[in-house]
């Protein structure tokens, strides 16, 4: 069972998620739902570097981006960053990356292999 700690950047409209621990889609799909029962931030950055993607696979990709792409549409200009620790998670979040662009959701995601500044800059929130 994975654990998810998040907090919200009010100023930058930014919503921040670490994932600990095994992770299902069962369980990132009951947290999106949780998400938009409020209002939602324009940006959202995933962090699953202490995250067990093990159970991660083409079906269960399809299932959280049937959800997303229903859900997401409440943030039209959004940006979602999925941060990874290896190459192989990074893998399932690229490839999670081109079904969002294949299916023509406005909200854009983009996978890192925790490269701090390239997932800053792609959300707009550079530091000076």
């Amino acid at each position: 069972m994975a654990t998810f700690k998040t907090s919200k950047d009010t100023i930058l409209d930014l919503t921040m998620v670490e994932v600990s621990g095994k992770l299902s889609a069962a369980e990132i799909i009951d947290w999106l739902v949780q998400y938009y029962r409020k209002p939602p931030t324009t940006s959202i950055l995933w962090d699953y570097r202490k995250a067990d993607l093990s159970a991660g696979n083409l079906e269960a990709i399809e299932e959280i981006l049937t959800h997303v792409l229903e859900s997401g549409k409440v943030r039209p200009l959004g940006k979602t960053a999925l941060v990874f620790d290896d190459d192989n998670s990074l893998k399932l979040g690229e490839i999670f990356s081109d079904r969002v662009v294949e299916s023509g959701h406005e909200v854009v995601f983009r996978a890192f292999l925790d490269a701090g500044d390239g997932r800053i800059d792609f959300l707009g929130r550079l530091h000076g």
